[in-house]
């Protein structure tokens, strides 16, 4: 007769990776770097030059981006993008139709588009339908930084 078999200790080692941050304290810094991304944007009044000469488009991109961010976080709250687009819920950033000024649309709950115009003739933008499946364009397409695709 075979003797019974025995179970074998485990050796399994748990490791803990150093740079792994706890939950709580990876969600604390989970807006700084948005925010620290929005501060440059934000001190520079509109976002272009003072004599109202064209926007970087990366700058503009990046500002798009962060309002964009902040909108679906407004979004998430109300569950009405049309109540998001008030200078406080976007971070006080300038809004308007000249160079460098965000434009905001929200014709439905769940609908919004963010504009900024570069130049005279160039703007980038940001259209959400619904809220979260971002579509971004850019007019002309193939001129400037504007991709030939006028998609960035």
């Amino acid at each position: 007769m075979k003797a019974p078999l025995r179970p074998v200790p485990s050796r399994a080692v748990i490791v803990r990776r150093p740079h792994a941050r706890p939950r709580a304290r990876r969600a604390l810094l989970g807006g700084a770097p948005a925010a620290l991304l929005a501060l440059p944007l934000l001190l520079t009044a509109c976002g272009g030059d003072s004599d109202g000469g064209a926007v970087d488009p990366e700058t503009a991109r990046k500002q798009l981006v962060v309002v964009a961010d902040r909108l679906d976080r407004c979004y998430a709250k109300t569950y009405d993008a049309r109540k998001c687009t008030t200078t406080d819920a976007l971070g006080g950033a300038p809004t308007g139709d000249g160079v460098g000024q965000l434009q905001i649309t929200a014709d439905r709950p769940t609908r919004y588009r963010l504009a900024m115009k570069i130049d005279d003739r160039a703007q980038f933008s940001i259209t959400a339908a619904p809220v979260g499946a971002r579509l971004r364009e850019c007019t002309p397409a193939g001129a400037g930084s504007c991709p030939k695709t006028g998609v960035w």
